[in-house]
């Protein structure tokens, strides 16, 4: 099963990458700023997915730990009683 998990994750990556990649080219040939902004937002996303496996493992591992714990999610509240919470602050 882990393995099956692994191999997905990995096509995912790749997957990423590839879209990255077209984007970019996408918009060498036609720079313009609509092109540039989804080839920006396209890479760092991919940045995000590929270095986050290699930093903190993925999943369930991840859990709890790194930059979520702490969040509403992990204090056991719902994301309406937060989101209801945040629109009452303002």
């Amino acid at each position: 099963m882990t393995q099956a998990l692994f191999i997905l994750q990995l096509a995912i990556q790749v997957a990423f990458a590839l879209l990255a990649i077209r984007t970019v080219v996408s918009w060498v040939r036609q720079p313009d700023a609509r092109h540039g902004n989804l080839a920006l937002a396209l890479t760092a996303l991919t940045l995000v997915i590929v270095l986050s496996s290699l930093f903190g493992g993925s999943g369930v591992e991840a859990a709890g730990t790194g930059v979520g714990a702490g969040t509403a999610a992990s204090a056991g509240i719902s994301w309406g009683a937060a989101v209801g919470a945040a629109a009452g602050a303002t």
